[in-house]
């Protein structure tokens, strides 16, 4: 920054900061400073640019978020269960008993879909994945930010049963067009 205080005045050293915005020369706003400066929003976006995502390896299975499914009985939640899994009339296999109806592995949102990472690919300044969907075995892209680690081998295998699960009515429609 370039000192412009007047040299003639008893000012202290501060003075080429000053209270009026438009002779800031740390504020671009007309009425008062703020944090929207272009340099603010480059720093927001070199510290979004560098957030650190878990790293994942070849094999592993993921749970994804960016998949366009369109059969909700597929979907399942952070924990890999789907919304079914604790009703038995609907198929569920999940031990109600274990799991009270406020535990999170009970709770939504069912927005994710089982994936396994096939290859990690390296950018110049980005890694991102090959998954393929468990659903219905699609190869598609997976940035780290959309994907999340499956914790526990339970949710691991009700998401597996989840993806698995046949859409009868679907089936049936694909029937009557043959």
């Amino acid at each position: 920054l370039r000192n412009s205080h007047n040299h003639n005045s008893n000012s202290n050293s501060n003075s080429n900061i000053s209270s009026n915005p438009h002779n800031n020369p740390l504020s671009n706003a007309p009425n008062a400073p703020h944090n929207h400066s272009p340099y603010h929003r480059q720093l927001s976006a070199t510290s979004l640019a560098t957030r650190k995502y878990r790293r994942y390896s070849v094999r592993e299975y993921v749970l994804i978020s960016n998949h366009n499914c369109l059969h909700p009985h597929k979907l399942v939640n952070l924990h890999g269960y789907p919304s079914w899994w604790w009703n038995p009339h609907l198929g569920g296999k999940g031990n109600s008993s274990l799991f009270s109806k406020s535990s999170p592995e009970r709770r939504g949102p069912y927005c994710y879909l089982l994936a396994q990472v096939v290859s990690v690919h390296f950018e110049e300044d980005a890694q991102y994945y090959t998954v393929m969907r468990e659903d219905d075995r699609e190869r598609q892209r997976a940035d780290a930010e959309w994907m999340e680690p499956i914790k526990e081998p339970e949710g691991l295998e009700a998401a597996k049963t989840a993806a698995r699960r046949r859409d009868d009515a679907a089936d049936a429609r694909r029937k009557e067009a043959k």
